[in-house]
């Protein structure tokens, strides 16, 4: 997962292969919103076995 600001692209996150749109409001909006794509993308894949 990440976040990241792209030439021609704009702000924007990455999550597995999927792209989706993102607006940057402040730093610690961006902490907030990052913890809990995490929290979702680990409760959403507990049962993995990589």
């Amino acid at each position: 997962m990440r976040y990241d600001n792209e030439a021609d692209k704009g702000d924007h996150k990455h999550i597995g292969a999927e792209e989706h749109p993102y607006v940057f409001q402040s730093i610690e909006k961006l902490l907030l919103d990052f913890d809990a794509d995490m929290k979702g993308w680990i409760d959403g894949n507990a049962d993995r076995e990589d």
